[in-house]
């Protein structure tokens, strides 16, 4: 069996505080924690060792922080872009990429997405028992 991939495309823009506003149509994990469908806010919490980052809903309300690594994407990108990594139904944030430069952020795997990954090689041959039908990676960008 094969892995299916797929892109969607959604919107985010930049803030002039180095964060992103952006909207996900579906329910995602970062840090851990699921987060509901809805509007959202990322920044950075330090910008000269920024490897923690904030995210918060549209009411400034569910505020949680979560660590992230630097990384250099191959291309510098015309728009902010938040990569979700999805496994069945269940999605988890895995970069971020500003639209100034090459440079970005990316998540560590939580214990539920190796988890899900772990059943989903355990199980190759009977996907749909591990609840990982197929993968997907969602892009969500804008200007």
């Amino acid at each position: 069996l094969s892995l299916m991939a797929s892109i969607s495309v959604m919107t985010a823009s930049a803030q002039s505080d180095g964060g992103i506003k952006f909207e996900a149509p579906f329910e995602f994990t970062v840090g851990g924690k699921t987060l509901p469908a809805g509007k959202y806010s990322i920044q950075r919490l330090r910008f000269e060792a920024s490897d923690m980052m904030l995210i918060r809903d549209e009411n400034r309300r569910g505020v949680l922080n979560f660590r992230v690594a630097r990384m250099v994407f191959k291309n510098e990108s015309d728009t902010c872009k938040l990569i979700f990594h999805r496994y069945g139904s269940t999605s988890f944030l895995k970069q971020i990429q500003y639209n100034h430069s090459a440079d970005g952020y990316e998540l560590p795997k939580s214990s539920s997405e190796r988890e899900l990954i772990k059943q989903f090689r355990d199980k190759k041959d009977s996907i749909a028992s591990a609840g990982v039908e197929t993968f997907e990676v969602v892009t969500i960008s804008g200007q």
